[in-house]
């Protein structure tokens, strides 16, 4: 067995059937044991960061995933998809092709280094963005490997493998030939004193409510969380990094949460006294600009997969939440919750006028309703896309994808590629405005080339249209120039582009739940023209 060889053993384990990247002649060799290996695809992308996108697209909904670039300048061209994908707990392992040790271990000045005699300097600009990362050498990579990939899983995070390319050809057999992954870290059981605690504050509170974050996805809380809204009968609402995560049709959905933001969840939360957050982070979008000064912390209840935080009380400990909401729901089963009546004043909105042109309110309102089905995986840009949706009630068993905290723009496109990939057996439909088109649209290629299942709504308004709406609405820094998108596509071999200017443009189109090939839909909307929950977004924003 060749070292190359028990890499990909390890990605095999984790279901991997895809490896995104760009070829560099550090990784050259690496690669032709990905492409041998039937198994596994090479996925070539346009540019490693478009790769870093795909492959975290990828790694969301698969649960893991893989990105392979060359030393120096191709890694740090990944960097930006790497730090995003920290930044939201995504488990994305990258591989770097590395020069020989040889040249490493005498520093020498060879291409794609700064020629400073620092073989590390690329490497320790990575650890803010890893969880771990280790450079292999004969003698560490068994230990390594492990090390690496075992993080990875626990922590949710990217981790970084340098790989020298005289490693390559190594023979362990008579060394290392398996290694076993153990990708659960060690979790206690909550206290009863703890429990009793927590079950005294809901059991003594009138308007108990329930706010989910993203984190009941990552750490397979899902279940539990679920069966506990049901047998309790506590109703809840979701933060915006957990939109739809659980069903919004579920009849204790109260809607969406961002602080004081105008969403329908506010009034419940606002009005609790005994709030439950499980999984949830508190960054500027999920606080509405950290805007909760109305919510005493006495009345708040945190459970997340690293503490419980009672009223002001921590409790630190890798906890094992399952558990902890499985027991509590026993105790609470036999009680019924009084609260108010669940009532949704949103309803899905009839009676469009079609022949007028489009308009973002009701654009999202109509996709919500006409156009999203069912087991779609939807894919918003962070802009005007995800901000339309957040809004609208979406349909059962969606899988719902934004950046919304790192939010680098021009992410969805290709992350949306790594989707299809993961997941063929559903429909994908990407959001994304002209302006995020731009900065990443190349990666059209490969989704043509592999014909994924991709629906792509462009959001047509002629530049950066947040932006605008935070600063200089008529600068020519927020313009972007005129692209023929029809022609782009349709030079990469696409066959179905459609523009559309109304819903009733919209309509005629035949969007089939499985497509042989992509398409390309163009809506065109005013420059100026922006939903209202971003509206409020970019109003806190100037302050």
């Amino acid at each position: 067995m060749k070292l190359p060889e028990l890499i990909i053993s390890i990605i095999k384990t984790q279901r991997c059937e895809y490896i995104f990247g760009v070829p560099g002649d550090y990784n050259l060799r690496f690669l032709d044991y990905i492409v041998k290996d039937k198994q596994l695809s090479w996925v070539g992308n346009c540019n490693e960061l478009n790769a870093g996108y795909a492959a975290d697209g990828y790694a969301r909904e698969n649960g893991f995933g893989v990105l392979v670039t060359t030393h120096g300048v191709g890694e740090l061209s990944a960097a930006n998809a790497v730090a995003g994908a920290f930044s939201e707990d995504v488990p994305l392992l990258q591989i770097v092709g590395y020069p020989k040790q040889s040249i490493l271990n005498l520093d020498l000045p060879v291409h794609h280094t700064l020629a400073n005699s620092n073989k590390n300097n690329f490497i320790q600009s990575y650890k803010p963005l890893c969880c771990a990362i280790s450079l292999l050498n004969e003698h560490n990579y068994c230990y390594e490997i492990s090390r690496v990939i075992q993080e990875i899983l626990i922590q949710k995070k990217p981790g970084y493998i340098g790989l020298p390319v005289d490693l390559v050809d190594l023979d362990i057999t008579n060394m290392c030939n398996e290694i076993e992954i153990n990708p659960y870290y060690f979790t206690q059981k909550v206290s009863t004193s703890i429990l009793n605690n927590i079950q005294k504050k809901i059991i003594k509170s009138k308007k108990p409510v329930l706010l989910i974050g993203e984190d009941i996805k990552k750490f397979n809380w899902i279940n539990s969380v679920l069966s506990f809204i049901n047998t309790v009968g506590i109703p809840f609402a979701s933060a915006l990094s957990a939109k739809a995560v659980i069903s919004e049709n579920h009849p204790l959905f109260v809607g969406m949460y961002a602080g004081q933001y105008n969403l329908e969840g506010r009034a419940k939360i606002f009005n609790s006294d005994c709030i439950i957050t499980i999984g949830t982070k508190d960054t500027d979008f999920t606080t509405g600009g950290f805007s909760e000064s109305q919510i005493d912390l006495k009345n708040v209840i945190q459970i997340r997969h690293d503490y419980i935080k009672i009223s002001n009380t921590i409790y630190p400990s890798n906890l094992d939440v399952n558990d902890l909401l499985e027991r509590l729901g026993s105790k609470l089963s036999q009680r019924t919750i009084t609260h108010e009546d669940i009532k949704k004043c949103k309803v899905k909105r009839v009676g469009f006028n079609l022949q007028k042109k489009l308009e973002q309110n009701t654009f999202w309102a109509y996709i919500s309703s006409h156009i999203i089905k069912d087991n779609d995986i939807i894919v918003a840009d962070t802009g005007t896309s995800v901000f339309g949706l957040l809004d609208e009630y979406l349909p059962q068993k969606i899988n719902f994808y934004s950046q919304l905290l790192w939010a680098s723009i021009g992410y969805s496109l290709p992350a949306s590629l790594g989707f299809a990939l993961a997941n063929k057996n559903k429909r994908i439909l990407l959001f994304i405005g002209d302006g995020a088109f731009q900065l990443t649209g190349q990666e059209l290629s490969s989704i043509k080339k592999v014909n994924a299942n991709i629906i792509i709504f462009l959001i047509c308004n002629e530049g950066y249209t947040v932006e605008r709406a935070i600063h200089g609405p008529y600068e020519a820094y927020n313009d972007i120039s005129a692209w023929d998108y029809e022609m782009f596509a349709r030079s990469l071999g696409f066959s179905y582009v459609y523009k559309v200017n109304s819903l009733q443009c919209l309509e005629k189109i035949n969007m089939k739940s499985h497509q042989s090939e992509p398409v390309l839909i163009q809506c065109f909307f005013d420059k100026m023209d922006i939903p209202s929950l971003l509206k409020e977004v970019t109003d806190n924003l100037k302050k």
